[in-house]
């Protein structure tokens, strides 16, 4: 601790001391008089948190009588918040716990746990970045990998299934079961392009439009039409978007 400047702790607000204005003033007095380090007096050593007073000096200095001076230092060694060691020569008067609140070491060791505090931080930093970094390049990679197995070109069908029409009812297909919260799974996808494949692009094309104007979670083939043309949503015309299935009629239920 610096010799000008001195620590007081929160719970004195809590004490005895605190609910006296007097001896408040006369507890901090004593504080701020108090050796931060040993000095002497006539050929005696006066430790940290002690200091030489007389009740001439201690009232001249507080603006406190001489009477009410000396009381309220008896009272203060009453509560055990200083004590007294008086000799025909000088009185030296003894801060309790004054190396506990008031100590070097106390506020070194302080320093030294907030700057290895920083040094931790400033160092976990970095391993924190990289793991993050880290997570989001594998999650990307999930994504990533998740789509793949849904990306057309990818589903292995056989080439007379690359058609526009086609195209477009599989994106519809994949991005129903994705609003109603059953994203399609690889084990599912290759099922169903087995199935196309085992169908034929005609009933499989029927299929998927049939599902997706019903509504439905799973495919379904419709009751046999007669005319064998696959059927599609009203109002559906080559280039829209994959939002296309949505488009009714007013009439239609």
């Amino acid at each position: 601790m610096l010799g000008d400047w001195l620590k007081l702790h929160r719970k004195l607000v809590d004490s005895q001391v605190f609910s006296d204005p007097k001896l408040l003033k006369l507890f901090i007095w004593c504080l701020c008089r108090s050796n931060y380090k040993t000095r002497y007096f006539e050929g005696a050593d006066i430790p940290p948190g002690s200091f030489v007073t007389g009740r001439i000096s201690g009232s001249e200095e507080t603006g406190l009588s001489q009477s009410a001076w000396y009381r309220g230092m008896q009272k203060l060694a009453e509560w055990d918040m200083i004590s007294i060691e008086a000799n025909n020569r000088f009185t030296v008067v003894n801060i309790r716990n004054w190396r506990i609140y008031q100590s070097d070491e106390d506020a070194k060791r302080t320093t030294d746990e907030q700057r290895m505090n920083n040094e931790r931080t400033t160092d976990e930093q970095p391993a924190d970045n990289e793991r993050t970094q880290e997570k989001k390049v594998k999650k990307e990679k999930k994504v990533k990998k998740e789509e793949s197995f849904l990306d057309f070109d990818t589903l292995g069908l056989p080439e007379s299934f690359h058609t526009e029409d086609f195209r477009i009812a599989w994106g519809n297909w994949s991005k129903h079961r994705q609003e109603i919260n059953k994203p399609l799974k690889e084990t599912m996808v290759s099922a169903q392009v087995k199935m196309f494949t085992k169908i034929g692009y005609e009933r499989a094309l029927e299929m998927i439009w049939h599902t997706l104007e019903k509504g439905w979670q799973g495919l379904r083939a419709p009751e046999p039409s007669g005319n064998g043309t696959p059927s599609k949503p009203r109002g559906y015309e080559r280039g829209d978007d994959l939002q296309c299935f949505n488009k009714r009629s007013d009439g239609d239920a």
